[in-house]
């Protein structure tokens, strides 16, 4: 299991066509591939700023989706996330 916080994503972004994206309680990534294509990937949250008096962008992350396969650009990538919500 992959635990980790928003900030930790937006920072392992290294390139412009990465991105981090808050949809209700999941976090959608898409961000380049080195062989070419874009990878995703869905969190979930595992705590809220209430519980714990954080900033979202703080609140730990857990991994839940992992797509297999490639996407031709971020749009695809983030559509893939979106089908698993």
């Amino acid at each position: 299991m992959e635990i980790t916080n928003m900030e930790r994503l937006l920072r392992r972004c290294t390139s412009w066509r990465c991105a981090v994206l808050k949809y209700s309680d999941r976090v959608f990534v898409a961000e380049p591939h080195r062989q070419g294509g874009f990878s995703a990937s869905v969190y979930e949250f595992l705590e809220t700023p209430d519980e714990l008096g954080l900033n979202e962008s703080e609140c730990r992350l857990s991994l839940i989706h992992k797509a297999d396969e490639r996407f031709t650009d971020s749009g695809h990538a983030i559509a893939w996330c979106l089908s698993r919500d």
